[in-house]
């Protein structure tokens, strides 16, 4: 860069970094000389700071808003049986099991999609059923199977047209900010069942004892476990369970008004309903590496030995559940938290 005048200040500044770091002993009176707006003219070294790539961070506060037990609505009589065509997002097991889960529930023509409208387009819609009129033309047959939680998102079922055209007519329909296929899903069935593999060496190994030297953790902390249930039952985990508190057990009432009934201890998003029991195993593992509770002379200890764990079921007891089942069972950990003051801290 050249340069043929400079403020004092800068002046001053660019001299001294200039002595600093290139070593010219003579570079002051030089440039002091470039100061003269006729004078000799120098090069100097620019010192720039490199700009770094824009970084977002993830606020469950900014989906405060968006969340509503209003738009966990089932709205088809189809909302309790089998999904329709699924895409695969899985882990496969050696025996194929899960493209035999899928191809059972499959017809043909029939597809289930993970719908986002955009909200900026709702105008009088209010619910989940309403936004039916947003899926109208075209020559799809579209029905609404239920809402995932979010504003806007629901769980849309296709049928009598090929996945291309159903893809393609909704990626030019202006109300959809997005859209995806539901996905099927199995867990890693290659974790070892034998009991010497919940031996705990991995404490050691991420120093869990020198930090609970200084905490072993606080009831307050809710960990919201999606995944095959909690077996609720558990020596080891019935103390650290999370408890509705707005909720009444068993007496078929949706106590608290978050829209879901009996959900005492979390909610099984398979079968729309309180019981989150574990009929596989997996959650409870899981449920037990977090925290399970400790110097009680029973089985493990977790990493945390007091967190109140929340089960949320989406894995049957197979360890096969759906993307979209998932999807509403984060929106409920979200609304919990954000909604109903319940301190969920880890998803």
């Amino acid at each position: 860069m050249r340069c043929s005048y400079f403020k004092a200040d800068a002046l001053r500044v660019c001299s001294r970094l200039s002595l600093e770091i290139a070593g010219f002993p003579n570079l002051q009176q030089r440039a002091a000389a470039a100061a003269t707006p006729h004078g000799p003219q120098c090069r100097r070294r620019s010192l720039r700071i490199e700009p770094l790539e824009t970084r977002q961070l993830l606020d469950a506060a900014g989906g405060v808003s968006s969340i509503s037990s209003l738009w966990f609505e089932n709205v088809s009589d189809q909302a309790a049986i089998a999904h329709a065509g699924a895409a695969d997002w899985t882990i496969q097991s050696e025996d194929g099991s899960a493209q035999s889960i899928a191809a059972a529930a499959a017809q043909p023509d029939v597809y289930d999609w993970i719908v986002q409208f955009d909200t900026s387009s709702f105008g009088e819609i209010s619910s989940v059923a309403e936004t039916c009129s947003l899926l109208v033309g075209g020559g799809v047959e579209f029905e609404i199977i239920r809402g995932l939680g979010m504003v806007g998102q629901v769980l849309v079922r296709s049928s009598n047209a090929p996945i291309e055209e159903v893809a393609a007519w909704l990626s030019e329909n202006a109300a959809i900010a997005s859209f995806e296929q539901d996905a099927i899903s199995q867990m890693d069935v290659s974790t070892p069942t034998d009991p010497l593999y919940n031996r705990l060496w991995g404490m050691a190994m991420i120093d869990a004892p020198e930090a609970w030297s200084l905490s072993t953790g606080s009831s307050n902390v809710v960990v919201a476990v999606i995944d095959t249930g909690v077996d609720y039952n558990h020596v080891d985990l019935a103390a650290n369970l999370w408890v509705n508190p707005g909720e009444i057990a068993d007496n078929e009432i949706d106590n608290d008004r978050n829209g879901f009934v009996d959900d005492l201890f979390g909610y099984n998003f398979l079968g729309n309903n309180g019981n989150s029991m574990d009929d596989n195993g997996h959650g409870t593992h899981v449920a037990g590496t977090i925290a399970a509770a400790a110097n009680n002379s029973l089985g493990v200890a977790g990493v945390n030995w007091s967190s109140s764990i929340m089960s949320l079921k989406f894995l049957d007891g197979n360890g096969v559940g759906y993307l979209s089942d998932a999807v509403r069972a984060i929106n409920y950990a979200t609304l919990m938290r954000t909604q109903y003051d319940v301190n969920v801290r880890v998803i």
